[in-house]
């Protein structure tokens, strides 16, 4: 019989937040992606949304991962300590200006002090010849996290609309 792994766990937790949102009109989901890297047998499931107020240039994607020795230790008896990764990356087709602000500020203000932010500015050229300029916004809690903290993804979910929609 299988016994999911806290990664399985929060996996549906995550994924129900968000479907249950898109359900309600309040989203749109706009990918999914459940990976496995063969090479060191880790796990990622990746789901990206935007808000449901016209801002389709605006979207947040939420990582969840889990190394393969936090798997080892869970499945061993020994997930003392263990847990995931969660991270939130918050894309805007328009890049902002370098510094990010008043994003960061506005960011800061919904997230807290705690969590690290790091920015990604990308300018491409597509083959039309127009260029795409996009804002990456990456937030890192910074912490594993578990069943304990499984109420804490539904806000996160609601917290993430909020920050997109401001």
């Amino acid at each position: 019989m299988f016994d999911p792994t806290i990664f399985d766990n929060l996996k549906v937790l995550l994924e129900g937040a968000v479907y249950d949102l898109d359900l309600n009109g309040d989203l749109v989901v706009q990918e999914r992606k459940d990976l496995v890297n063969l090479a060191d047998m880790s796990r990622q499931y990746r789901i990206k949304f935007s808000g449901n107020k016209g801002k389709s240039e605006q979207a947040v994607e939420f990582e969840l991962s889990m190394a393969n020795e936090a798997m080892q230790k869970e499945w061993n008896g020994l997930a003392v300590h263990t847990g995931c990764r969660i991270f939130l990356l918050f894309t805007y087709q328009e890049a902002l200006s370098e510094e990010g602000m008043p994003e960061e500020q506005r960011i800061r203000e919904i997230w807290g002090d705690e969590v690290s932010i790091s920015h990604q500015i990308s300018i491409e050229k597509t083959p039309a010849g127009k260029i795409q300029k996009s804002h990456l916004i990456k937030l890192d809690f910074g912490r594993l996290i578990n069943e304990d903290n499984a109420e804490d993804l539904e806000k996160m979910v609601r917290f993430a609309l909020v920050t997109l929609e401001k």
